[in-house]
């Protein structure tokens, strides 16, 4: 991430306290984010087998038997 101090990045124009505040800002933002994030595929991972019966089965090992080869 781009500093006070690092000859015209994308906070060349914020003074120090400025540019401290919006890296501070970033990271609580990007932690947020993460632990969002985390949550969702825990849910995601619990939800899964309700929605995919065959998580765990060996390709096609619930198939019909109208269901031949192609």
């Amino acid at each position: 991430m781009a500093g006070a101090g690092d000859g015209g990045g994308e906070y060349h124009q914020l003074d120090g306290s400025q540019c401290l505040l919006l890296d501070m800002m970033t990271t609580q933002m990007l932690r947020l984010l993460n632990r969002n994030s985390e949550e969702l595929y825990r849910r995601i991972e619990r939800l899964e087998p309700q929605m995919n019966p065959n998580v765990g089965r060996p390709y096609g090992g619930n198939r019909r038997a109208n269901d031949g080869p192609n």
